[in-house]
């Protein structure tokens, strides 16, 4: 028994001090279990700790199967642009939603973002509200970009070059894009 763990039964066990460090096996078991109630604390906390990076890390696998799922609708650079939100990596995010595009990347997306979530919360990943194909190369996309205490709705307009999508306008719209897009339906859950 190391010096450390030896002096912690002694000093827990009154009954050890008084015999003059001799004591019986049993005083001995009660009192590294009472030692061991002392500590648990500490590991409690290492272990809520583990927990909310488990938790984190299946959000983000969760998002990603949810993107893997839209990423025929979105393109890709519009899926991995937002996907950079995750981590707040707000500059990055705007250079890869414009990558291709003729857009200057001047920093306003980004600080928009940052505002949407230093108001808002954490940013937490991306609905389609409606995909229009306005020509076989054009379309216009409506996402709303949820966040812990409330959504944003970005329109994008986009055109397939031949080197891929890439975005000819972005804008915000506010919630009344409600009255004036169609909605691509939600999924209606049976119920039992």
């Amino acid at each position: 028994m190391s010096k450390r763990a030896g002096f912690l039964v002694y000093w827990l066990n009154p009954c050890i001090r008084k015999r003059g460090g001799q004591g019986s096996m049993r005083e001995l078991v009660v009192s590294l279990l009472f030692g061991a109630l002392v500590l648990m604390p500490v590991g409690a906390r290492a272990q809520a700790h583990h927990q909310d990076a488990a938790d984190r890390q299946a959000r983000e696998q969760a998002y990603r199967l949810k993107l893997s799922d839209l990423s025929a609708e979105v393109p890709s650079g519009i899926a991995s642009g937002l996907d950079l939100l995750l981590y707040d990596h707000y500059e990055d995010a705007e250079k890869q939603l414009y990558r291709g595009s003729r857009i200057p990347e001047n920093g306003s997306l980004a600080s928009a973002f940052r505002g949407n979530r230093e108001h808002d919360g954490q940013y937490q990943g991306f609905d389609v509200v409606s995909i229009q194909n306005i020509t076989p190369r054009l379309r216009v996309i409506y996402l709303a970009l949820e966040y812990q205490m409330a959504p944003y709705f970005l329109k994008f307009t986009v055109y397939n070059t031949t080197d891929g999508w890439v975005i000819l306008h972005s804008s915000w719209v506010g919630e009344d894009i409600f009255e004036t897009v169609p909605m691509i339906p939600a999924q209606s859950t049976p119920t039992q």
